[in-house]
């Protein structure tokens, strides 16, 4: 009799976990122990390079001539905004964000670091027009392919403005680099 008890009250107890089990499922919460997201590579990549664009933008803020002070200042404030709302939906997530540099964000920012007047404007925007073309990319592909409702229209919304400062960096490196080759002498 004892046994059929135990037997009873184990059985009662694993029907309470399957059913608390479901409720949280019902409720919208993900249980701990949750595989991360499928669009957490996005997440990542977008904040490292979030994070280095606006950190070459207050470089230049501080080290460019007027000419590019005005991208410079346009791009750590747009930015900044992108990866605020970024970096909430990573916390919503649970997604950590690196700790770290990477190599490419460190050499990205050493290079800028070592130099002055108008190299570091050339330099500056040529570095502007490759982050920018990749980060387009990476948010393309978020907006076609995301599986997390959210993230894709955080990419989405967030087009516009990247496009925006992509043109203006494009536009900039071309206008300085008319400029140095009208500026040096013939032979």
């Amino acid at each position: 009799m004892m046994i059929m008890g135990m037997m009873l009250c184990r059985s009662f107890c694993a029907v309470v976990l399957l059913l608390a089990s479901a409720a949280v499922a019902v409720a919208g919460e993900a249980p701990a122990s949750a595989a991360p997201p499928a669009d957490k590579p996005f997440v990542v990549r977008a904040i490292v390079a979030g994070q280095t664009i606006v950190e070459a933008g207050k470089l230049a803020t501080a080290k460019a001539t007027d000419k590019v002070k005005p991208l410079a200042t346009r791009v750590v404030t747009d930015h900044a905004k992108v990866n605020a709302t970024l970096m909430s939906l990573a916390e919503q997530r649970g997604i950590q964000p690196p700790q770290s540099r990477t190599e490419r964000h460190r050499r990205t920012i050493e290079k800028l670091q070592n130099l002055q007047g108008n190299a570091f404007d050339r330099a500056f925007a040529d570095v502007m027009v490759e982050d920018y073309r990749d980060v387009l990319a990476l948010f393309k592909r978020q907006v076609e392919y995301g599986k997390d409702a959210d993230v894709r229209t955080f990419a989405s919304d967030n087009l516009p403005i990247l496009e925006a400062n992509y043109k203006s960096a494009r536009d900039l490196s071309k206008q300085l680099a008319a400029a140095t080759t009208t500026s040096r002498p013939a032979k």
